[in-house]
């Protein structure tokens, strides 16, 4: 894979309903400087081949960089984004190529940040949490509810439930390899307001790190604020409360660092939350199937409790039993696990030609809106307070300051957000970005297989039909997915907001611009021509 004279060659693989994305710039007169941007798959894509079909692309990888990647960059601990690193798909692969530096969010420096550390061990005791529901509802013996398929759904999101040790999943496992093998000595934990990065020994082309924020508060953000321009950050008193119950109710309390005494104590305190009734009216399960188990004559059974079960109770249908209805409580909270996760992306705008003139690749990760919200300055919270800080990349001299605005609207290649789903491409974004306020060449890569997304990961909608309708407009058709030339399915056909057949009004997806092979997308962008730059803000 040779790159272009000037400016950058991109190459967008297709995964399936994943993000790989490897750039090659020019270096000196005849070198090349690579980046890879993420490589996975949603767990479960191309099941019965989904480990050789990763496999060859990272071969190709290996091939198109002459085995050297001078920059990693892993965005977030999510399957669909890091499954190549793992030891079950093409870790060893890797091995073969030459790693120059490997950038990963602040929020993955655990040893450097205490935030960090916090978020990590809250996800960490979520995973366990989930997994535990999962496994005391299969010894249920009900059947699946939506809720549960939705904890499952978002488990595969880390490459499955917890495994057979019980301390971590796949996802874990090749965040770790990555951080301590891989990139050992050579990680490197960017964020935002960092002076812009250089890539040795490549001309006009730098990096701005847009999130995730500082802000523990904005990483909890999730929906749209953009409607009234406010940010409702969940009760802090309420939320902990109720997930240190239900961390407590599995058995998956995080790690704090206090006495054992008093992380027993906030178990205990958590523990009496978590149940609905006082413990004088409640029976311990296994003492009254043991008590059950008896002669009559051996059991002391005043209040009738024992006989009520042993004849009654323990003989009746799973599904009149209570004693497992509060796992239908951990779908909101596979949510908030699986949308923390989206909302710790390493967010990031590559600047191809001179500062403040150049064109713009934009790749945010997943990132949700409260990390989207802080690349713009601080943000007004509920009570009047601000979240955040000033988003200024100060010039000198005669340069013009940098700002987010900016950079989206001189974005002329747009990796979308989370598969193009609702909550990842807020609309302030989508009116900087291209005509009329932004580049009229604007280019959208879109990581998505629709029939996995609908049928198989059951997101439903993805991607989000009137996101998908304004992507068009914005790009004149100019878009990319990984399902291009696959035949749709029947099922997709019928899936309300499919997206396979044309628009009416919009126009259609035109990826001409682009080589296409069954492995991948490719094409240039140059720096600016003089009729193009576009110089930000006065200050």
């Amino acid at each position: 894979m040779r790159p272009p004279k000037a400016g950058v060659r991109v190459r967008m693989y297709r995964t399936g309903l994943g993000d790989c994305f490897l750039l090659a710039f020019p270096k000196g007169k005849t070198g090349a400087f690579y980046m890879l941007v993420d490589c996975g798959t949603f767990y479960g894509t191309r099941k019965e081949e989904n480990k050789p079909w990763m496999r060859s692309i990272v071969e190709n990888i290996r091939d198109a960089t002459n085995r050297r990647i001078d920059v990693l960059v892993i965005t977030h601990e999510h399957w669909d984004h890091v499954s190549a690193f793992h030891k079950q798909q093409a870790q060893d692969i890797f091995q073969e190529i030459e790693l120059g530096a490997l950038w990963m969010a602040w929020t993955e420096n655990v040893e450097g940040v205490k935030l960090a550390k916090d978020l990590h061990e809250g996800r960490k005791a979520a995973r366990a949490a989930l997994s535990k529901v999962l496994e005391r509802h299969a010894a249920s013996g009900k059947e699946e509810t939506s809720n549960i398929k939705l904890v499952d759904k978002v488990m595969k999101f880390f490459g499955g439930p917890l495994g057979a040790k019980k301390k971590s999943v796949m996802t874990e496992d090749a965040m770790t390899w990555l951080r301590t093998k891989y990139g050992k000595d050579k990680v490197r934990f960017p964020a935002p307001l960092d002076p812009p990065l250089e890539l040795d020994g490549v001309d006009d082309a730098r990096v701005y790190i847009l999130g995730p924020p500082k802000d523990r508060e904005l990483i909890k953000n999730y929906y749209d604020p953009w409607l009234d321009g406010q940010v409702f950050p969940k009760a802090e008193a309420m939320a902990g409360a109720v997930e240190a119950a239900f961390f407590a109710a599995c058995g998956a309390m995080p790690a704090v660092d206090e006495s054992i005494e008093s992380i027993e104590g906030a178990v205990a305190e958590a523990s009496r939350m978590s149940v609905p009734f006082d413990e004088r009216y409640r029976k311990d399960r296994k003492v009254v199937e043991a008590d059950a188990a008896r002669p009559d004559g051996e059991i002391n059974d005043p209040e009738g409790v024992v006989r009520f079960a042993r004849d009654y109770y323990l003989k009746g249908p799973a599904w009149r039993h209570i004693d497992t209805d509060w796992l239908e409580a951990a779908g909101e909270f596979a949510l908030q696990l699986d949308n923390a996760t989206n909302n710790t992306s390493l967010a990031f705008a590559l600047e191809i030609g001179p500062r403040g003139e150049g064109h713009v690749l934009l790749f945010p990760g997943d990132a949700q809106v409260g990390n989207w919200l802080s690349w713009f300055g601080p943000v007004e919270a509920k009570d009047g307070g601000k979240l955040g800080q000033a988003m200024v990349w100060k010039g000198s001299g005669d340069e013009r300051d940098i700002t987010a605005e900016d950079l989206l609207r001189r974005t002329v290649v747009y990796k979308v957000g989370h598969h193009g789903s609702h909550n990842a491409t807020p609309t302030k974004a989508m009116e900087l970005m291209g005509p009329p306020h932004g580049s009229p060449n604007l280019i959208a890569l879109l990581p998505v297989n629709e029939h996995v997304a609908r049928q198989k990961a059951g997101y439903g909608e993805m991607p989000l039909h009137s996101l998908y309708e304004e992507l068009l407009r914005k790009c004149n058709g100019r878009l990319l997915r990984n399902d291009i030339g696959f035949k749709p399915e029947p099922d997709d056909l019928a899936s309300p907001g499919n997206t396979f057949k044309s628009i009416p009004g919009v126009p259609d997806v035109d990826p001409s611009f682009a080589t296409i092979t069954p492995h991948y997308f490719e094409f240039d962008i140059g720096p600016p021509k003089p009729s193009e730059k576009r110089r930000s803000s006065p200050r």
